[in-house]
């Protein structure tokens, strides 16, 4: 319940799964099956209370804890310095009991490590709490089959996800399609084939439509491409679509971005209050030049003798940083045209972000392929080159740029010419089909000899309207 806001701290409702029994008495070699409609999961329980570490509780100076707090009658001021640095052995939950004192409701069987990455990174000093959900095994943490073992028993509670409570953060990143995009192999959108996790800003973000799986997340920047930060809940995923519903109307929406505010839990959801677009930055990428070369009659080719029209990578860090008409005449970025050959200049800096890549010129190792990953605040139309203020940028490693199934490798079919080039990937287009979304079809021409392959699909309208069609959803 993702609306579920208590924080009382001795909070504990159970909750188990049901299904229903298909076909009955189905004999076998070993015994008789029934076959039901679905997984049964064992009872879970949802325990609000405060976090603690099993080492403190299990002190012989119990219940005082090594930072001095009281685990018994004021546990919230067990400091997260004392669980994150000086206390081991594992996190359990304490619930509030009807005599006013807490008692350790649980130990976790798993979900430690996700807690100890809570507890490096959070602000909070101390009165850290949560809201557990997980089921009861049934067994003591420390149980052993010595009878004398006096050690202390935990009851034990599994597939623990830990919702922090008490404290909200804010992230900014690329807004995702998690079924579109992130769930599915290499990360490349099944919608327009952008590879999300090197290059999010190509995607563009698309209308969810009724009985689509309208599922988002939010990227953050790993260096050598980008991770998923969070998953959102429902009512993030509910914020989405009212925030892109009256964009989309307006202009096809990519280089999304926006900054995401709530409450995090251990199995990487954040349960959305608020949700908006950021506006500020854009990211981009594509090779870095000095506009003086551009302007060269010689062009496109460089002082340098670089093509920087069709081979970019070749134009030298020296040419950029050395020559003093090239310094002085600013610089921006190379993105490849839609002919997916040739290159043209798509951005240029304002003077602060010149004078930002003067200080990456005069500093770097890198000799040339000098391919960055740029943010900025976009000015003017793109199609006027546009510039971007407040520029800074990062040099992307050939390893880190677009994977060869990603952005740039796909391209459209519509002839038996695209097909020439065994194993070329092509992508053909399909309408919308009432509700639901044939979003494109895939194959791979792996003929040595170069030829088609013929693909036929046939459709029926009135099935992809009927839910209750086993076949509606597929080709």
């Amino acid at each position: 319940d993702d609306d579920d806001d208590d924080d009382d701290d001795a909070a504990e409702s159970p909750s188990s799964s049901s299904s229903t029994v298909t076909t009955a008495d189905v004999r076998a070699e070993d015994g008789v099956l029934h076959i039901i409609d679905g997984v049964l999961l064992p009872a879970t329980v949802t325990v609000s209370g405060l976090l603690v570490d099993l080492h403190c509780w299990s002190l012989d100076t119990f219940p005082i804890a090594v930072d001095g707090s009281n685990l018994a009658l004021e546990p919230e001021t067990h400091t997260v310095e004392c669980m994150r640095d000086s206390c081991d052995g594992g996190f359990g939950v304490l619930a509030l009991q009807g005599d006013g004192t807490y008692d350790l409701a649980y130990a976790f069987a798993d979900g430690n490590d996700a807690i100890e990455a809570f507890l490096q990174s959070t602000t909070l000093v101390d009165d850290v709490r949560i809201q557990v959900r997980g089921y009861p095994t049934n067994r003591l943490i420390g149980e052993s089959d010595d009878q004398e073992d006096d050690t202390q028993k935990f009851n034990e509670l599994a597939a623990v996800n830990v919702r922090f409570t008490r404290e909200t953060i804010s992230h900014t990143g690329f807004l995702v399609d998690l079924a579109d995009c992130w769930e599915r192999d290499g990360h490349v959108c099944a919608s327009d084939g952008a590879d999300v996790a090197a290059s999010p800003q190509d995607h563009a973000i698309a209308a969810c439509l009724v009985g689509d799986d309208c599922r988002y997340g939010i990227l953050r920047d790993a260096g050598c491409g980008y991770d998923l930060a969070f998953r959102f809940d429902d009512r993030g995923n509910a914020l989405v679509a009212a925030l892109l519903s009256p964009l989309l109307q307006q202009h096809k929406v990519t280089n999304f971005v926006v900054t995401a505010t709530g409450e995090r839990d251990t199995f990487g959801t954040i349960y959305v209050d608020s949700l908006k677009e950021d506006t500020r930055f854009q990211a981009h990428e594509g090779y870095l030049v000095d506009l003086w070369c551009l302007q060269l009659e010689s062009f496109p080719i460089a002082m340098d003798g670089a093509d920087v029209a069709h081979s970019p990578e070749t134009h030298g860090v020296s040419c950029m940083r050395d020559q003093q008409t090239c310094r002085d005449n600013g610089y921006g970025l190379l993105q490849r045209n839609d002919d997916n050959a040739t290159y043209a200049l798509a951005f240029t800096f304002d003077d602060d972000g010149n004078k930002f890549t003067l200080a990456f010129l005069d500093a770097t190792d890198v000799e040339d392929d000098v391919y960055v990953r740029a943010t900025g605040i976009p000015g003017g139309a793109a199609e006027e080159n546009a510039t971007l203020s407040q520029v800074t940028f990062t040099h992307v490693p050939s390893a880190c740029r677009r994977r060869s199934g990603g952005l740039e490798a796909v391209t459209e079919c519509t002839t038996d010419a695209d097909c020439e080039t065994p194993g070329q990937g092509c992508v053909l287009a399909a309408p919308r089909m009432g509700r639901r979304r044939l979003r494109f079809g895939f194959f791979e021409n792996d003929d040595p000899t170069g030829t088609c392959q013929d693909v036929q699909v046939t459709t029926n309208a009135t099935a992809s309207d009927d839910d209750d069609d086993p076949h509606a959803n597929h080709l």
